[in-house]
């Protein structure tokens, strides 16, 4: 079980970079997931959400930091996917189908693998 106040500092200024909204370009993507990452590198973090409005329940609207819905997940699905997939709908179905979902699988096993590789995350 890894730090959870990483991953909420990692989330949060992710959020604060994001907003609502996805960066457009691969590069750019990148150049944020490097500066909110790399003082972290190497570190366990665990990113489960917080909600905003609530520090002890999950945010409503996406489970980790991570998912494509998160500021996290957004900027991993630019930088580290080369198809145009909608992430988000990958993850828009119920909990317990998510295991058997192929597409749910490959979010975990390529984009989000090559972000624990780039930052060392354990």
């Amino acid at each position: 079980m890894g730090d959870k106040s990483i991953g909420i500092a990692m989330g949060r200024q992710a959020e604060v970079i994001v907003g609502k909204s996805k960066p457009k370009s691969a590069a750019r993507a990148l150049l944020a997931l490097d500066n909110i990452c790399k003082p972290y590198m190497g570190r366990d973090a665990e990113f489960e959400s917080v909600d905003p409005c609530n520090n002890n329940k999950t945010h409503p609207d996406y489970i980790d930091y991570r998912d494509p819905n998160g500021p996290l997940g957004r900027l991993i699905a630019v930088a580290f996917c080369a198809s145009k997939r909608d992430w988000v709908s990958v993850f828009d179905f119920g909990p317990n189908d998510m295991d058997d979902n192929p597409a749910y699988i490959e979010w975990w096993e390529v984009p989000c693998q090559k972000f624990k590789e780039r930052y060392n995350f354990y």
